[in-house]
């Protein structure tokens, strides 16, 4: 059970945390799409219900009268508990007459538990959670389409790459609220500017490994290198569920991922080339922007720098790693009333004071999805600007068949020294048949 704590009309959120070691919020991992988000998306109007009243939205000049109530769950850590506390707060002396209730559960246990209370019909009107809940909790009616609330001032004060975490088809499942992502970081102790170029950053660490250091050891697991792709010019899948990836773009993509491997060393999904970064043997390190905070304590701020992506001279683009997001989703039982203050809330967590606020938390730091954020710190806000330049991660289940045939082509090049060509055109018929058995297995052909 939670540890629920009801507001009015001062907010004073007291968490217990009376669970094991196991339960405490634990390290950022890999966001990858559930198992289960494989099934269609609720369409009956009654499944995903939407106020037909004229959605009530806060102006610069104008804030609604609101009253009412909100159930919001999470299983943030206590320290971002503390800093939502303090924004809280402001927004009970502004709107006095608003009753909120916020529910803890540990990480391993909000899903579950969320989804038990949308079966009872008593789900709280928002939900706090990664972006690849979403297509599972809308397959299963447990969350609204918000589509028909969004106005172009909302839509525009969100970076577009935020968006690309809530959005299925024509559907909006729910509003972004923070990000993370995987970004290219520099030991500027090892070498002093950025690499405008692949080109540049192998010959940089070239030069290193000539003084004896690794040069960049390199992780090219899916997860890490994927993104890259967008350097080609390709995509995997279209939006209607076919192979979207082509024969060239895949070998494109290869050939980035051998020239990789000239810079240095190569690994496949372990945390050696986080090692080799943080004993200052590697130059650079590709890696989630959670790892941002321990390597300034363990390097120095003042030697460690968030890069924009290096250029891949053959196709002019610029390499690119995953983003994705933490969400607010909307309980789809919620009434006309909750939800029009649930949504009030949720935009109130959308503002630039309470984004920062997050943003600078020291611990269980969690990054703005709003365009207007700025930080002072150097570092956050390279930060800000490389996961403005990331690619949305794929969120439909299909992405899983390119990590398990795909990273096994990426291995033959870069450890077994096969040339791309012949790599891709082995794999590519492979997943022709692996998305077309896909899409038979669900009897459609849509994400």
């Amino acid at each position: 059970m939670p540890a629920a704590i009801a507001t009015r009309p001062a907010i004073i959120i007291i968490v217990l945390f009376m669970f094991s070691a196991a339960c405490q919020p634990a390290q950022p991992t890999v966001v990858l799409p559930l198992s289960t988000a494989a099934a269609s998306p609720a369409t009956d109007e009654a499944d995903t219900k939407i106020p037909t009243q004229e959605p009530i939205e806060p102006t610069p000049t104008m804030l609604p009268l609101l009253e009412g109530s909100v159930d919001l769950w999470l299983d943030w850590s206590q320290a971002e508990l503390k800093v939502l506390n303090a924004s809280l707060d402001n927004f009970q002396k502004t709107f006095p007459n608003v009753q909120i209730s916020i529910s803890y559960f540990p990480a391993e246990d909000l899903l579950e538990e969320f989804r038990q209370a949308g079966r009872e019909n008593r789900e709280p009107a928002l939900l706090i959670g990664p972006s690849e809940w979403g297509r599972a909790l809308f397959a299963e009616g447990m969350i609204q389409d918000i589509q028909d609330r969004l106005r172009p001032q909302l839509v525009d004060t969100i970076h577009p790459v935020a968006w690309g975490s809530v959005r299925q088809g024509r559907f909006i499942l729910g509003l972004p609220l923070t990000m993370q992502g995987v970004v290219l970081y520099r030991n500027t102790a090892l070498v002093a500017q950025p690499a405008a170029t692949l080109s540049e950053l192998i010959e940089a660490s070239n030069a290193l490994e000539q003084e004896g250091y690794i040069g960049t050891l390199i992780d090219l697991g899916f997860f890490s290198a994927g993104a890259h792709l967008s350097a080609c010019d390709g995509e995997l899948l279209t939006d209607d569920g076919e192979l979207a990836l082509t024969r060239g773009a895949g070998e494109c993509w290869l050939q980035i991922l051998d020239d990789w491997t000239k810079a240095g060393k190569s690994t496949f999904n372990t945390e050696d080339d986080y090692d080799a970064f943080l004993k200052g043997q590697s130059a650079w390190l590709v890696d989630g922007s959670w790892k941002a905070d321990p390597l300034i304590a363990a390097l120095g701020v003042e030697n460690l720098a968030i890069d924009p992506w290096p250029v891949y001279t053959p196709s002019g683009r610029r390499l690119s790693g995953y983003a994705w997001t933490n969400n607010l989703y909307f309980g789809s039982s919620s009434q006309d009333q909750d939800f029009d203050v649930a949504w009030i809330l949720a935009r109130f967590l959308l503002t630039e004071e309470v984004q920062l606020s997050l943003g600078d938390a020291r611990s269980g730091r969690q990054f703005p999805v709003v365009t207007g954020a700025e930080f002072e710190d150097i570092w956050l806000q390279e930060m800000l600007v490389a996961l403005r330049e990331n690619i949305p991660l794929p969120l439909y289940p299909q992405f899983e068949i390119f990590i398990e045939l795909l990273e096994p082509a990426i291995f033959d090049v870069a450890r077994r020294g096969y040339e791309p060509y012949w790599s891709i055109n082995f794999v590519y018929p492979k997943l022709e048949r692996a998305i077309e058995a896909y899409a038979r297995r669900e009897g459609r052909t849509t994400q």
